[in-house]
Parts: C-alpha cells; structure tokens; sequence
C-alpha cells in the first residue's frame, strides 16, 4: 500500500467520529435524499508562499473561499477553521495539503453512509469502490451511486407494477415505458403515494355502493307483514265454522221459491214424503175432521135422551 494510501486511512480513521457525530444535519441529508448527493469539489486554491503578508491575506481569502462552498464537507470545514485560526505557516499547509488529504476523508464517510443507506445494487458499488483507490471512490460518487441507483429503483418500480392497486400499478408502467432515472425517480418520491391514494378512494367507494346493494336486494326480499290483529270483529275472514253456522241460519230461515202460476196453498210434491215420514197422510185431516163430528153428535144425542127422560118423569 502507497504512503499516501496508508496516512488517508489514518486520517479517516481520526475523523471519521468527528464527522459523523457532529455534522448530524449532513447525515441526515445524505440519508434522506441519497439521490441527490455529489462529490465534494476542490475549488483550485494554491496556497501563496511568499510569505509575507500580503500571501497571508490571500490564503486567508482562499480558505474563506471553501468555506463558503457548499459541497464542502464537514471534514474539510474542520481543517479550514482550525488553518484560520492558526499560522500562516498552518494556512499553506492547509491548502497545499492538509485539504486533499480532509476532503479524501469526506469522501470515504459519504460513500460509507450511501452503502448503508443504499438498496442492494447501490451497496454492492459502494463496497467496490471503497476497496479500490480514491480515484473510484471518487468515481462511485460522481457516476457510479446515481448508476446503481437508478437500477435499484427500476427494481422496485417493476415489484409495485405488479403488487399494487390498479392506479399504482398503472403509474409504475408509465413510469417503466419512460424508463429516465427521472421519471422512476418521481414515481417512487410522488407518483406511488398519489396513485395509492386514489386507490384507496375509490375501494371505499365500492365497499359503500356493495353496501347499498346488499340493502336494496334484502328490502325486495323481505317477507310481507302479518294481517292477523289488523282486523275489526266485522272485518275478519270468516272461519269454516263460521260459514257452516251461517249456511245452517239460511237454510232454516229460507222458503223455498215458487214457479210463477203456481198454487201457493197446495202442498208441494214434497209434502206426501215428508208427511209419510212423521205418520200422517193427505187423509189424515179429514179423519180427525169426521172424529171430531163424530163426537160432538153422540153428545148431543145423550144429552136428549136425558131430557126425554126428565119429562117422562
């Protein structure tokens, strides 16, 4: 392993604590918006060695210069601050080394926390590149995370194109034709939540409407209500009882009907069997007729005979 190799991992090893521990807004960024990370860039500031003032107040504007950066790293912050505050000596040496050398530690610290932050592909090329040189950590950082990233992207597009609802998936297609880093990318941050909201709108819309019909179809087929105590005593059907007493009152209370022309007074042809079956007979009138005739005169007769009788006397 090369010098220089061998006193940035001791470096690396000295700050790495310091950089993770007192930047947490800089982890936190690099967690949450892994996309958007980029490589810190050396803007070139060569140290001015003439030693005299005037030098001085030039590395100092430098140094002020990279602080201002946004792409430095909190490593290279560190550095600057401490060559500020210290000799002009400590100055030239800041941007002459001190640095490169803070800016390589950054660099290792970010790669670390993309690889744990990251999905499999971009792991795989973090690993990779922290084993090779700072020429292809520098590499993973500049192209090589957005590469892997974008592969693990298409990787979960394609699995919410298949397990989703019917608006997700249809939103994971579009976004799989396009196929641009960029539109995946907006599909993943945005679009799946969009998509599974109006999904979710529209299962409760069914569910309701599922309900309804349940309700509707339950009404029609509800049996009628029972009649029995809805009925006044004159308004209740009749019972077969009932109808066989009333049938009964008709009859008893019921003449019979007599063709037009016909003798009122005589007897109907029915009149002989109904006489035959209580012991009486047409003749039976005038037996009791003559019976009675019969009678009254032999009254009369003994009751002359006793007046003879008397007069003889």
């Amino acid at each position: 392993m090369k010098l220089s190799r061998i006193s940035t991992v001791v470096a690396a090893a000295a700050i790495a604590p310091a950089v993770l521990f007192a930047s947490p807004a800089v982890a936190a960024d690099t967690a949450t918006s892994p996309a958007s990370s980029t490589p810190d860039t050396a803007p070139d500031a060569k140290p001015d060695t003439q030693g005299n003032a005037k030098a001085d107040k030039n590395n100092r504007f430098a140094i002020l210069k990279i602080l201002s950066d946004q792409n430095s790293g909190p490593g290279v912050r560190k550095a600057a601050e401490a060559a500020l505050n210290g000799t002009p000596e400590d100055r030239v040496h800041f941007l002459g080394v001190g640095r490169q050398q803070a800016q390589d530690v950054d660099d290792r610290v970010r790669t670390s926390q993309i690889l744990h932050n990251g999905g499999p592909k971009v792991k795989e090329a973090a690993n990779k590149a922290l084993d090779g040189t700072m020429e292809d950590i520098r590499h993973f950082l500049a192209v090589g995370q957005h590469q892997a990233r974008h592969a693990d992207n298409m990787v979960r597009t394609t699995q919410l194109s298949s397990i989703g609802g019917p608006a997700v998936k249809a939103a994971a297609r579009k976004a799989l034709m396009s196929g641009t880093p960029e539109d995946i990318r907006y599909f993943l941050e945005v679009g799946q939540y969009e998509a599974r909201a109006k999904d979710k709108a529209d299962a409760k819309r069914f569910a309701e409407q599922a309900a309804k019909d349940v309700a509707e179809e339950a009404a029609k087929n509800k049996p009628a209500p029972s009649t029995e105590g809805k009925y006044g005593e004159a308004d209740k059907p009749a019972t077969s009882e009932q109808h066989t007493h009333n049938a009964g009152d008709r009859g008893a209370d019921t003449k019979p009907a007599v063709a037009p022309g016909q003798d009122t007074a005589k007897p109907s042809q029915n009149t002989g069997a109904q006489l035959a079956a209580s012991g009486a007979g047409p003749a039976t009138p005038w037996a009791i007729g003559g019976t009675a005739i019969a009678l009254t005169t032999g009254a009369g007769l003994g009751l002359a005979s006793r007046r003879r009788t008397s007069t003889e006397n």
